[in-house]
């Protein structure tokens, strides 16, 4: 233990008690533990397990992600092609646990570098809507680049802090996931270096942060809808003292117990003299589960309600002669018959914005007023009338929408 902080130990020793040797034993004898995610908008587990020579071990909080051995993943074509995402196994219980549907609303407030947020996407099917925010533009480059190779059409992402999401667009959310910038005590076993920048004072600097993330969180929540908050840390002030914090603040939110399966252990409401409710979160222990360690709580606006957002509303240009050039080129390039509505040259999804043509979801609210990266599935960009598709647009499309050139 002479590699961790003095007072890391002392904490975790006097937190998990007859379990810390465990713990640590894991922490320091184990290696970390990899994981890889299936792309179900591209393609089935089936159909991915005879094409690869890695070790696929289930997960018990998802049944499209596993425990990897073998080959470089990273470095494989398929990851290129966007066919999985390679993730931390713990990470995959969050949207596993914020189980968004096909058709709603969500929003990831912090999304960078998108592992949940393509997680997210696959859950909806590509439809609905998803808002993948991050306030940090180089973070949001990262996450762009990703959620492009996954394929996704229903997606746009913003580049914005929470305070503005609120002001902005208020509780029209079905389901938003807060994945908080965090002490990152669980990726002190895959990343060393985290460890030095450990201090108890930057664990209490993170929970005042997460305190505000969350606050403004809560407001963009419909009533019914669900909120999820998770870290990659095991300090109780940033995990059940975050959510403390937030049931002290706003008492039209409620604790949803978690479904019990291998690997989720409850959280501790006595680490933070919180209510009982607290039990219902849950910690995944790298000493106990597969992972390096997650921390999730499901909660729910408790007032009845729906919400209405409004339709699909930013200022864009019309495309007059440049829908023509997109639809010859949708005609010399695709099997029209096979094309997604979304992109279809008649559409009423097509907006333009400056050179760039985009399909809109028509499940997304106004975002007039936000910074916006990518309004939707970028399609391509219009050199006077002379249209070039986008590396997104290629990534979206399954192989049979693609003429025989041949």
């Amino acid at each position: 233990m002479s590699a961790f902080p003095p007072d890391f130990v002392e904490r975790m020793n006097r937190l998990l008690g007859e379990d810390a040797p465990s713990f640590w034993k894991a922490l320091e004898g184990q290696p970390p533990q990899k994981g890889v995610r299936i792309n179900t908008l591209k393609i089935t587990v089936d159909e991915f397990k005879p094409i690869t020579n890695t070790t696929l071990s289930p997960l018990p909080w998802t049944d499209i992600g596993f425990l990897v051995e073998g080959e470089d993943l990273g470095s494989h074509p398929y990851h290129a092609a966007g066919l999985y995402y390679l993730q931390e196994p713990s990470a995959m219980a969050v949207a596993e646990i914020l189980n968004p549907q096909p058709g709603e609303l969500v929003l990831d407030i912090a999304a960078a570098p998108g592992g949940k947020t393509t997680h997210l996407a696959s859950k909806m099917r590509n439809q609905g809507a998803l808002v993948a925010n991050d306030p940090h533009g180089g973070r949001v480059q990262a996450l762009a680049r990703n959620l492009e190779r996954w394929g996704t059409h229903h997606t746009v992402i913003t580049q914005e802090r929470p305070q503005r999401l609120a002001d902005h667009l208020g509780p029209i959310f079905d389901r938003v996931l807060v994945d908080a910038p965090c002490s990152g005590e669980g990726t002190f076993r895959k990343d060393p270096g985290e460890i030095k920048k450990w201090t108890p004072n930057y664990v209490q600097r993170c929970a005042a942060v997460q305190n505000e993330i969350l606050w403004y969180a809560a407001q963009l929540v419909r009533p019914g809808g669900y909120l999820v908050y998770s870290t990659c840390t095991f300090s109780p002030e940033e995990n059940e003292g975050a959510v403390k914090h937030l049931l002290q603040a706003r008492s039209d939110f409620k604790i949803v117990p978690i479904t019990k399966m291998p690997g989720l252990s409850p959280g501790n409401p006595d680490w933070v003299n919180g209510p009982r409710s607290l039990e219902n979160t849950v910690r995944i222990w790298p000493h106990k589960a597969p992972g390096e360690g997650h921390f999730v709580a499901l909660m729910q606006r408790t007032q009845e309600g729906s919400r209405h957002p409004e339709t699909f509303k930013a200022t864009s240009q019309p495309l007059t002669q440049k829908r023509a050039a997109y639809r010859d080129f949708v005609n010399e390039t695709f099997n029209k018959e096979l094309l997604p509505a979304l992109a279809a040259p008649e559409g009423r999804h097509l907006t333009l914005y400056g050179d760039r043509l985009y399909a809109a979801s028509e499940y997304m609210p106004s975002l007039e007023g936000l910074r916006v990266r990518h309004w939707g599935w970028w399609l391509g960009t219009f050199n006077k009338d002379r249209f070039t598709p986008s590396h997104a647009l290629a990534m979206g499309l399954p192989s049979p929408c693609f003429q025989d050139r041949l």
